[in-house]
């Protein structure tokens, strides 16, 4: 992938990225900064401890000894090991002993409570001369005669150079690691983008088929690209469902609405009598019940897909529920030959639900189960309504003795207006089952279907109230 340094620049990744190093580099150099300086202050006051110390000494000669004692101790004290900066100069400023050779024009006028830098050539004790630096102080004494007496810090002086160049390089290794880091997250975030950014430019040309990419790593662009598909599957399919209930309302509302056409086109054509029109009326007014029924059911699914149903969700009883609608088509089933038997628990089960879209589901379930029951299958036309748990989910099943459905075909019957050849003969608009099975996805349940031997058994699975488990 080409990258784009402009956008990159603009970055989530550049920005976090930039604000981190400029706070770890703030807080390295302070850290830093106050160790260097922490350790420099100890030195120099290790310093001044140290020169303090040598002048007391040699003034404690000076005083026992003289000038002549102190010269001595001067010249042997300067050439041993590790001994200090160290000369003895006259009133015109040359020295008499020491290992100091020379001293720099007007620096015996300096001030004499302050250290002074002085560099000097120092000969080693391999008789090597090398330049090198001491802080030294003024002393004087007698006579005209001044002590300068100080300690080499060019050791020390490498010291902080060895230290500042390492922060130096410490600090440019963490700006380019940091530098890389922000290049190789921020190049593979942006990239992530980008293929979202393209996939979410062909779905809204149109191309619902095409979904994010996923890695598989399991980070917050896989989760994120996880939820945009699932959103993408479920507007796909209400997308496909739509496209199926406008066919299928042009397909079948068309033949009613002809029907109803022609049968008030009739009763105007020719020399109807007032009876024969008000026939005619009549039955347009039933088809057109008919269909504001149709259109009603087609609303109520449409809302309990959308989540937007009336009344709330509370806790139910089921066995309350499931008696009361057996109550209400008792006396159908009753005008049908159908027998109604029903089990009930001795204990209720609860559900968290909507009592409304609960009692329609159930309704058209028995509803269903009545109007095939009675098909002529050589058995006696019978209605079994239970009411169980199972697995944590309230079951209720609702069983007939009709020709039941084939298998390969329960998927099919929850669609829209899908009504199979052998039931085209019975009133009903192909909606009834769609809606039980939009209310138990609306809940979380499920709708299912298996073989009674003769006729169906429709299971509608609803989760139990936590109240109830």
């Amino acid at each position: 992938m080409k990258l784009n340094i402009p956008v990159f620049f603009k970055t989530t990744a550049f920005k976090l990225t930039a604000i981190y190093m400029a706070v770890f580099v703030l807080f390295s150099i302070v850290a830093v900064s106050y160790v260097f300086y922490t350790v420099n202050e100890r030195l120099r006051v290790q310093l001044d401890t140290a020169i303090e110390s040598e002048i007391a000494g040699l003034r404690g000669h000076y005083e026992r000894l003289g000038i002549r004692g102190l010269l001595d101790h001067v010249q042997s004290r300067s050439r041993q090991p590790g001994a200090p900066a160290l000369v003895v100069t006259n009133y015109q400023g040359r020295g008499l002993t020491g290992n100091i050779p020379n001293l720099p024009p007007g620096f015996l006028d300096l001030d004499r409570k302050m250290l002074h830098p002085l560099p000097y050539d120092r000969t080693r004790p391999d008789g090597e001369v090398e330049r090198t630096l001491a802080m030294v102080r003024i002393f004087d004494l007698p006579g005209g005669f001044n002590l300068v007496i100080g300690r080499d810090i060019a050791e020390r002086e490498e010291f902080k150079r060895t230290i500042s160049g390492f922060v130096v390089i410490s600090l440019a290794a963490l700006a380019l690691l940091g530098f890389l880091s922000w290049y190789l997250i921020g190049r593979r975030v942006l990239r992530r983008i980008d293929n979202m950014s393209a996939t979410s430019q062909k779905i809204v040309a149109g191309n619902l088929s095409e979904r994010l990419s996923i890695e598989g790593s399991g980070d917050e662009f896989d989760r994120l690209a996880g939820n945009v598909n699932n959103m993408l599957n479920r507007i796909e399919g209400l997308m496909v469902g739509l496209k199926d209930v406008s066919d299928n309302i042009a397909h079948d509302l068309k033949t009613p609405l002809t029907r109803m056409r022609n049968r008030i086109e009739a009763a105007l054509a020719g020399d109807s009598s007032k009876a024969d029109l008000r026939a005619a009326l009549e039955a347009t007014i039933t088809e057109s019940d008919h269909l504001i029924r149709t259109f009603d059911a087609l609303l109520r699914i449409a809302r309990v897909e959308a989540g937007s149903s009336p009344g709330v969700d509370e806790s139910v009883n089921l066995n309350t529920i499931v008696a009361d609608v057996v109550d209400l088509y008792e006396p159908l089933a009753e005008d049908a030959g159908v027998s109604i038997t029903v089990d009930l628990p001795q204990e209720p089960i609860l559900t968290h639900a909507n009592r409304e879209l609960v009692s329609q589901a159930i309704a058209n379930l028995l509803d269903n189960a009545i109007k095939y029951a009675s098909s002529e299958t050589g058995h006696p036309a019978a209605v079994r309504v239970g009411l169980s748990e199972k697995a944590g989910q309230a079951v209720v099943v609702v069983a007939d003795s009709g020709p039941g459905i084939p298998a390969f075909e329960y998927g099919k019957v929850v669609q829209r207006f899908t009504r199979l050849e052998r039931s085209r003969s019975k009133p009903g608009s192909g909606l009834g089952l769609s809606l039980v099975s939009a209310v138990a996805k609306l809940h979380g349940g499920t709708l299912s279907f298996g073989d009674n031997n003769p006729g169906l058994v429709a299971s509608l699975s609803l989760p139990l109230d936590k109240k109830h488990r």
